[in-house]
């Protein structure tokens, strides 16, 4: 099961437990009032507002899973649409392509810098090369 469909079917079940504890407390409340009507003390009254606490955790909980689904569905990787553009593996340094026979010239990449910051980034081939013997 999909996670968007895990929560919807979540909040679903949610909202049925919220009704059920609201149709509890509706309960439980009638029965408190015909036993106070009648001159006796009961607890119903505690149980239907305890019953009416679980509904609204659970009306909390169905609120919630409802927006998991709404993020899930937006952020489902099935609908991304690929590309040929890597940014985990950048080109590594080093690795240089070799060209087959018949194969026209592969172009050597050179670093985009800006002008002010080229110098830093020059190779200048010759100069630093150790005197022979």
């Amino acid at each position: 099961m999909r996670r968007a469909e895990f929560h919807e079917a979540e909040g679903r079940h949610q909202g049925e437990l919220a009704k059920s504890n609201r149709r509890d407390a509706t309960t439980l409340r009638a029965m408190h009032k015909a036993q106070v009507a009648d001159g006796g003390e009961s607890m119903h009254g505690q149980l239907a507002d305890e019953c009416d606490k679980r509904a609204d955790m659970h009306e909390a909980h169905q609120a919630f899973h409802s927006e998991c689904a709404k993020a899930a569905h937006a952020a489902d990787l099935a609908k991304a649409v690929p590309t040929n553009v890597s940014a985990v593996a950048p080109d590594a340094p080093g690795i240089r392509a070799v060209p087959r026979a018949g194969q026209r010239p592969i172009e050597e990449a050179k670093p985009q810098v800006e002008a002010q910051f080229a110098k830093l980034v020059a190779v200048d081939e010759g100069e630093n090369e150790p005197a022979s013997i």
